[in-house]
């Protein structure tokens, strides 16, 4: 929790909120479960882990008629980005489970994207073919689509972060 708070950017929220509860015990549980901060990061928390959850069982959508990408770039994409697992630095396991990528999934999906959100299919399908195609572990893979692609850059301008 402490991660994904420091993640999106409400790290001192959330240890002002842990704080209080720590200062003063029991009562003050209540207004960190009520704190809006906090609430929206674990509301955040439960969206993602559906969607990712729904995404990993249905079949791929026409993301591919609505993106201009062709549908084996956006199955391979899914494929990389909810389905497969990949060697990471906590092991062998899938990618974390990121809200700002849940979302542009979502507005992929129904037509409704941003360059933003095309800006990310370019992104994932440059790091997936450095993975497969040059051998790239995902921190190389990833560090040099961002010079090319800086999907991570163009969400923290779009939420006002530097």
């Amino acid at each position: 929790m402490i991660r994904r708070a420091k993640k999106y950017g409400l790290k001192k929220e959330f240890d002002d909120a842990l704080e209080k509860v720590i200062e003063t015990g029991r009562r003050k549980l209540e207004k960190f479960h009520h704190d809006p901060k906090i609430n929206e990061l674990m509301h955040q928390e439960e969206y993602t882990k559906k969607f990712y959850t729904a995404i990993r069982k249905q079949k791929p959508t026409d993301i591919a008629k609505n993106s201009g990408f062709k549908t084996e770039e956006v199955n391979a994409i899914r494929k990389h980005l909810f389905t497969q697992k990949h060697q990471l630095e906590n092991g062998f396991n899938y990618f974390a489970e990121y809200p700002n990528i849940a979302h542009a999934w979502e507005q992929l999906e129904r037509g409704n994207h941003t360059d933003t959100d095309i800006l990310l299919l370019k992104h994932e399908y440059m790091e997936l073919t450095l993975m497969k195609e040059k051998g790239y572990n995902y921190v190389e893979a990833h560090e040099l689509t961002e010079k090319k692609y800086a999907w991570d850059v163009a969400i923290k301008k779009l939420k006002g972060e530097r």
